[in-house]
């Protein structure tokens, strides 16, 4: 079917059968006990094929995508509103229903495809992702500007504060990519143990998550710096734990200015200390 010169995908006819179970351990609600787990899935997409979901019958259904201002097109009939990068849709009929996601932003010129199957199951949160976000040059152009954007719609102070608590909370900032740390980050801490093991990379600001463990035999405080000595870092936080008692861990972020080192000035003023000294 094509609508407005969009091409929509057509729905296998087997993707309307009833699953394995349906027809036993139906609620007085309508709601199928078989299909009670899974509320929440995590599917990672792929340009050129159609993903077929099943989605819940007369609720409201959350679908969390990849892009910054998603918009939906479709030509069946189905209910949906837009809320940030998420779109609520409820479908009321059983036959199933095929829609495209894609952004508002014309640079991003991607599309997600996906067969919605309706079934009498509890209400779902999809979420969509896209597979090796920064091996793609021009995903990592798209993602680096959401990124930028995001850090600067506010204040510095501010946005490092909000920075650490998204971390905390297990999140990714929007536009950032999270990776293994393969390159080093000196801190040193003593009677700490410190490894690198995390890194989520912005556009100007990126942040190393750490280890830090306490294996002596007293408590130790780590201090605001945690001894990280390099003119690229910005700020640091321990969490959930600033005081390690012994054995204890926390985790450590460590957030660095992705600007490159600044060159050395050729003409140096000499100090004045080195010249009365010598």
């Amino acid at each position: 079917v094509v609508d407005g010169g969009v091409p929509l995908p057509g729905v296998a006819p087997r993707v309307s059968d009833p699953p394995p179970g349906s027809g036993s351990g139906i609620t007085s609600d309508g709601l199928d006990r078989s299909m009670f787990t899974d509320t929440r899935l995590t599917i990672t997409v792929q340009e050129g094929t159609t993903e077929v979901i099943t989605v819940s019958r007369g609720y409201l259904n959350r679908i969390v995508t990849p892009f910054e201002n998603p918009k939906l097109v479709t030509v069946n009939t189905i209910q949906f509103q837009k809320e940030g990068s998420s779109i609520f849709l409820s479908a009321t009929g059983e036959a199933p229903v095929g829609v495209h996601i894609m952004s508002n932003d014309p640079a991003d010129t991607r599309s997600i495809s996906l067969a919605l199957v309706p079934r009498p199951i509890p209400p779902r949160t999809i979420e969509l992702r896209w597979p090796n976000q920064v091996a793609d040059p021009v995903v990592a152009r798209i993602t680096a500007q959401r990124a930028a954007r995001w850090e600067e719609a506010q204040p510095y102070v501010d946005g490092l504060m909000e920075l650490f608590s998204m971390i905390a909370r297990g999140e990714v900032p929007p536009g950032y990519a999270l990776s293994r740390a393969t390159d080093g980050l000196t801190c040193e801490i003593p009677g700490v143990a410190l490894s690198v093991g995390q890194r989520l990379t912005g556009s100007h600001l990126s942040v190393y998550v750490l280890m830090a463990s306490n294996p002596g035999p007293s408590g130790v405080e780590i201090l605001q710096h945690a001894g990280c000595a390099s003119s690229r870092v910005l700020a640091v936080a321990p969490w959930p734990n600033a005081y390690l008692a012994p054995g204890g861990s926390t985790e450590l972020y460590v957030a660095v200015s992705n600007a490159a080192e600044p060159e050395p000035a050729e003409n140096l003023r000499p100090s004045l200390l080195q010249v009365v000294a010598e």
